[in-house]
Order: structure tokens, then C-alpha cells, then sequence
């Protein structure tokens, strides 16, 4: 579109540019030039750009500010991050999260898993499997996340779409990670309190968080019930 208009930025072009940078397609805000135009065009037009554009740099540069979920549950506060118990509850890779205006979610997770408790204690984060595999391995968080963010993308040449992932992930269990040898990078959390303790058994533990709807997938899986929520990589933000 924009070389169609012979360089020139129109207002559509602005909105979908920043929805496009929302949603982390960071190829299209590559040109440095294109980015300055299009931030004078949305300020002009009202438009709020200057969060999301510094978010997409930071996520391109690999900077990450103390206490938004990366860093491993820190009390500092973050520009745009959310205070007290709603802290650090934002998802690897695509920076702060929701807008004010994103409803948040009061979600449970369940677990006995030893070294599922092992690491949160460690890092104040609640991970997918790939996520928390790569950090045993490496006790680098953020590369954690980042090499979990490649194995989601190994995940969805896999499936075709996210969408069929999903409810493989319901569906397979465990079992797929066995059958295709990667680990799977989905964590599954839940908005019934009884369905966590379930997972939780006895002598295990169970989270709670306020997650931003937008970072929340629901399971649609026939069967699955209401409850059942899937977030990408893992998450801070629970107690």
C-alpha cells in the first residue's frame, strides 16, 4: 500500500499499520523512515502510537525493562506494566501487554509438578513446557522465551494454524510431544478455582493471576467445557 500511494502514508494505512505492530508484525515497521511517518500521521490523527512503537523496538532490540514479566517478577514498575498483584503478568515476545481498555482475566493453575514448582520459586514465572525446558538448560529467562517463541513456529508449520494446535494440545496431551519430539509451548490455565485443585492434587499448589484477555487463547475443543484458557510460552503475574 505504501509504495502504491507513491510514498505516501494514508490515514487506513496508519490504523493498520499499528494494529499490525499490536499483533507483532514487526517486518512491515522495518524502514525507519516509514516509522517516523507514520508516528507524525498518527499523532496528527490522534492516534496513540508512541507505547506500541517503542514496545516492538524493544522487542526487536531484545531490551526488556525490569518487573514486565521477563525479568522474573521483580516489584519495579515498567512503563505501561501493572501494579501490585496484576504485576508481570505480560507474555514474551511482544512486550506490555494489553491497553487500558483490555478486560483482564482471573485464571488458576494447578500443579504438583516439582520442577513446574521448582522454577516459579526461582523466577516468579509459570511456563509451557518448551519454556521451562529451556531454561533448566540454559537458567537464561529470556532466551527461554525466545527459543520457545521458535518452537511455537516449528508447532504451527506442523498443524497449518494455530487454531488446530490448540486443540491438539487438548486433545494429545503429553502424547504429542512424544510423537513429534518438541516440546510443547502452550500452558494451560483455567477460570474454575475446583478445576485447579483438581490438577493440583494433594501437595501441590495452586496460582492465580489477572491476565489480560487479549494473551488468553480459549481452548475450543469439543468437550473441553468454558473454563480452559491457553497462554503462549508462560507468564509472571501469579501468586
Amino acid at each position: 500500500q505504501y509504495a502504491v500511494n507513491g510514498g505516501k502514508v494514508t490515514p487506513d494505512m496508519a490504523l493498520n499499520i499499528a494494529g499490525a505492530a499490536a499483533m507483532g508484525a514487526l517486518a512491515v515497521m522495518s524502514a525507519g523512515s516509514m516509522m517516523k511517518e507514520v508516528t507524525s500521521l498518527a499523532k496528527a490523527s490522534g492516534i496513540k502510537m508512541e507505547t506500541t512503537v517503542r514496545d516492538v523496538a524493544d522487542s526487536i532490540s531484545g531490551k526488556v525493562e525490569k518487573g514486565t514479566g521477563i525479568s522474573g517478577g521483580s516489584g519495579s514498575s515498567g512503563s505501561g506494566m501493572m501494579k501490585n498483584k496484576n504485576r508481570g503478568c505480560v507474555v514474551w515476545p511482544f512486550g506490555k501487554g494489553g491497553s487500558g481498555s483490555d478486560e483482564l482475566v482471573h485464571v488458576y493453575r494447578g500443579t504438583n509438578r516439582y520442577t513446574e514448582l521448582s522454577v516459579f520459586e526461582e523466577t516468579g514465572h509459570l511456563m509451557s513446557d518448551s519454556t521451562r525446558n529451556a531454561y533448566l538448560e540454559t537458567g537464561n529467562l529470556k532466551g527461554a522465551y525466545a527459543q520457545s517463541n521458535n518452537t511455537h513456529n516449528n508447532w504451527l508449520k506442523i498443524w497449518g494454524n494455530e487454531s488446530d494446535y490448540v486443540q491438539a494440545h487438548a486433545a494429545f496431551g503429553t502424547e504429542l510431544s512424544e510423537a513429534f519430539g518438541l516440546d510443547r509451548t502452550f500452558m494451560s490455565v483455567t477460570t474454575d478455582l475446583n478445576v485447579a485443585r483438581k490438577f493440583a492434587g494433594e501437595g501441590g499448589r495452586v496460582f492465580e493471576a489477572y491476565i489480560p484477555r487479549s494473551q488468553l487463547i480459549k481452548q475450543t475443543l469439543s468437550g473441553a467445557g468454558e473454563s480452559e484458557y491457553l497462554i503462549r510460552f508462560g507468564s509472571g503475574g501469579f501468586k
